[in-house]
């Protein structure tokens, strides 16, 4: 990289225009399905509990109080929009900056563009097919629309994994996972890895970016739903079967674009969602964060029955314009602030 040259935008003026024309035509599609769009704060004194989204600590004054409040800049907005849930609201989007430490690279930036929405009485089901309809609507300036399905590829989790790998993640055991991995990809395995002692989502993970993520790039474009029950996040088990979460993401190009849940609505399976996630914080190192007191008050007054789904932009739009780096989309990516 030039160092003369690291004032000036990193994307192309003709990008950035392109880019505010694409996000004119999101907006338009929402206000098409009668969703409306909402503002909440990118600063709060309570973040998603994730092990592994860490988000930026701020510290603020407290008046007279030689103690300063901790706030954290948001990872996503979900918790403030699940409130406006709560309050009323029925469909509601939002276009906003989310942050997360740690996260640079081809595809990430600590600072992103970040499209999320909830809608109430809409299953998974429905929500993909919204999903694959604003996916093609933003991507048809791209040469990567000849390429697509005439419908984007479906498959469960576990099949995503019998289809690569020919091993079931929901049965196999961790001893299984670790021996797929040594045999498909010994080069990928850290070396102080722990073994059985990782858990099998640490074989599950790694196996899926560096394996099935290769399967999934052929078929384009794909959905990949009902993820193992320990990555439920804050999806909801499905009722049909306690072994999965209703979870699902898109990939496209072998890239995630979204991710999307059939939201919990239990606030006591949220608390002890909570504990657990803050446990693994500690084990690898990390603060524990504080309780989400206002979510889960929220959802005892009662959360609807909704899903949510959350779309990295940056990444779509990259997808959109034939960009090899979400930094060809971004006016001032941080390698140049």
């Amino acid at each position: 990289m030039n160092e003369d040259s690291l004032h000036l935008p990193a994307a192309s003026l003709s990008t950035l225009k392109m880019r505010a024309k694409l996000l004119g035509e999101i907006r338009q599609y929402f206000e098409s399905h009668e969703y409306f769009e909402v503002e909440t704060p990118l600063l709060c004194r309570e973040s998603v509990i994730d092990a592994h989204l860490d988000p930026f600590v701020v510290e603020l004054s407290n008046g007279s109080s030689t103690s300063p409040v901790q706030a954290y800049l948001q990872t996503s907005p979900e918790f403030c929009m699940k409130r406006l849930l709560v309050a009323g609201a029925e469909r509601i989007y939002q276009l906003c900056k989310a942050f997360r430490r740690d996260e640079t690279g081809r595809l990430h930036n600590p600072e992103f563009t970040m499209l999320e929405w909830y809608a109430v009485g809409i299953d998974q089901i429905e929500q993909m097919d919204f999903i694959e309809s604003l996916s093609r609507q933003v991507l048809r300036y791209s040469v990567l629309i000849e390429g697509l399905p005439a419908r984007f590829v479906r498959v469960s989790y576990e099949q995503a994994f019998q289809k690569s790998l020919n091993i079931s993640p929901l049965e196999c055991t961790v001893e299984e996972m670790i021996q797929v991995a040594q045999r498909t990809i010994p080069d990928e395995i850290p070396v102080n890895h722990k073994g059985e002692n990782e858990g099998k989502d640490f074989w599950c993970d790694l196996l899926l970016t560096a394996c099935v993520e290769d399967w999934l790039k052929k078929q384009r474009a794909v959905f990949v739903y009902d993820y193992p029950v320990s990555q439920a996040a804050l999806a909801r088990v499905s009722p049909t079967d306690p072994r999965v979460a209703e979870r699902f993401e898109l990939f496209l190009d072998g890239i995630e674009i979204s991710n999307g849940y059939r939201e919990l609505l239990d606030a006591e399976e949220l608390e002890r969602r909570n504990i657990i996630q803050n446990q693994l914080r500690i084990d690898q190192g990390l603060q524990p964060l504080p309780e989400t007191r206002h979510l889960l008050s929220a959802m005892r007054q009662g959360l609807p029955d909704c899903t949510g789904v959350a779309l990295g932009v940056d990444r779509l739009l990259m997808l959109a314009l034939d960009c090899k780096s979400i930094d060809q989309v971004q006016a001032f990516p941080f390698s140049r602030v």
